[in-house]
């Protein structure tokens, strides 16, 4: 991979000589990119599939949420909580503890 360094201080906090591994392919339009600190695994929206991606070293690539309502954004609340802006409803909705179940937190 190649980098366009514009700004010497890039270099203080990336390795321009890292390699990269591909975790997912025929992805069409990803976002909200996060890393769960605390459990440690990657989360990612595939809004041109309505999923919320899962990946962690351990269990690999799994589906965190289909349909994903076109989610273009995500975070990790103080809680450990996935947080998620949903496109198509204009919501912002969390993942409960128990992994499965959405709830709304604020709409239009």
């Amino acid at each position: 991979m190649t980098f366009d360094v514009r700004d010497p201080a890039f270099n203080d906090i990336f390795d321009t000589k890292a390699s990269f591994d591909t975790i997912a392919t025929g992805l069409k339009i990803t976002e909200g990119i996060i890393w769960h600190h605390r459990d440690a695994y990657l989360i990612f929206s595939d809004m041109g599939t309505g999923t919320v991606w899962r990946w962690s070293e351990q269990d690999g690539l799994g589906i965190l949420k289909k349909p994903s309502n076109i989610t273009n954004g995500n975070f990790v609340d103080r809680h450990g909580r996935i947080v998620s802006c949903e496109h198509a409803t204009s919501a912002v909705t969390r993942i409960r503890d128990d992994g499965r179940s959405v709830e709304v937190l604020a709409t239009h």
